[in-house]
């Protein structure tokens, strides 16, 4: 018969074994959110982070020497966090490289579409480029210059989106007013010397800004398909006011939350539907949740753009400047 002091172990046994099976019962749960934050919108914001820290890496070392300790510890992010986004530091190149991609193809398309003649749809969406290279030169360094030493896959997208611009460009034979219609070679090579200025310039750093070669690239472009006539009359007309996104700064002391900072100073009426983290964007839910469960002392909008990015992940410690709460590492 056994004493009460074996009963009593073996409850307790019983009762460590239970408290252990709950716990094991609870590991989907909580592999699914993150203090209470979908792990969807964690992994989103991982990923910016590392993207916008791959950019500052390549920005300082060059892609040549930019290596996985950069990035991760720019990022505040774990090895193994890296590697479960991405395969190797090319695969974190090609994320940033497709995605800024994405940015300015989206700006230049919206300017394009907005006029009707070939003319000015060239203009505006030149406008919106060299706008975008004011505001992130950067990223624009990434995609024209660094790219180029790019692996395989980021070669064969660059070479993609050069044949699409080979395509717009070359629609310039069918709006040619001069006499003899120029050769379908002749979009390559108006192509290839626009970027080359651009790609110069940007190996420079120069501290001018590029919407002020707007009339000159122009003048460049319509030449062969317009004349002499209409290529002079380009280099005196003022640029096309495309819409800016962003607040440029150049250099590296540019705040990884300038275009929130733009958008808050805009007030509430702003568009809200993406903001930035970093360079990149996350949206708009996936913000409003992660705020929430901060419990950020300032206003949603507020809190977004106090300048520190880590306020927008969740964890222990104080964020001295937005007044919620920090984490310095999301993992």
């Amino acid at each position: 018969m056994p004493t009460s002091r074996g009963i009593r172990v073996n409850v307790e046994r019983q009762g460590n074994m239970a408290s252990i099976n709950q716990t094991r019962s609870k590991g989907p749960a909580l592999q699914a959110e993150h203090d209470g934050v979908p792990r969807g919108h964690v992994t989103e914001i991982q990923r910016a982070r590392m993207l916008s820290a791959a950019v500052d890496a390549i920005e300082e070392n060059g892609y040549a020497r930019l290596t996985v300790a950069q990035v991760i510890g720019r990022a505040k992010v774990s090895r193994k966090t890296f590697y479960d986004l991405f395969v190797d530091r090319d695969d974190c190149f090609l994320a940033v490289f497709e995605r800024t991609l994405e940015q300015i193809r989206a700006r230049v398309v919206e300017a394009y579409g907005q006029e009707t003649t070939w003319r000015e749809k060239i203009r505006a969406g030149l406008a919106s480029l060299l706008v975008f290279i004011d505001e992130e030169p950067e990223l624009a360094r990434l995609c024209i210059v660094d790219a180029l030493g790019g692996g395989a896959r980021v070669l064969e997208e660059r070479a993609r989106i050069l044949d699409q611009l080979r395509q717009v460009i070359d629609q310039g034979r069918t709006a040619a007013t001069v006499k003899r219609e120029p050769p379908s070679v002749t979009a390559e090579g108006v192509i290839g010397a626009a970027f080359a200025v651009i790609h110069t310039r940007l190996l420079e750093r120069s501290p001018k800004p590029y919407i002020g070669l707007h009339g000159s690239l122009m003048s460049m472009i319509v030449l062969p398909y317009l004349g002499v006539r209409a290529a002079s009359r380009e280099l005196s007309r003022p640029a096309p006011d495309v819409r800016r996104r962003g607040i440029a700064r150049p250099g590296r002391d540019r705040g990884p939350s300038a275009s929130l900072q733009e958008r808050h100073a805009q007030g509430p009426n702003a568009p809200a539907a993406l903001f930035r983290l970093g360079r990149f964007e996350i949206g708009d839910a996936g913000l409003r949740r992660l705020c929430r469960r901060a419990r950020c002392a300032r206003p949603r909008r507020a809190h977004a753009v106090c300048g520190c990015v880590s306020c927008l992940s969740v964890g222990a410690g104080p964020c001295v400047r937005g007044g919620g709460v920090r984490s310095n590492q999301v993992d």
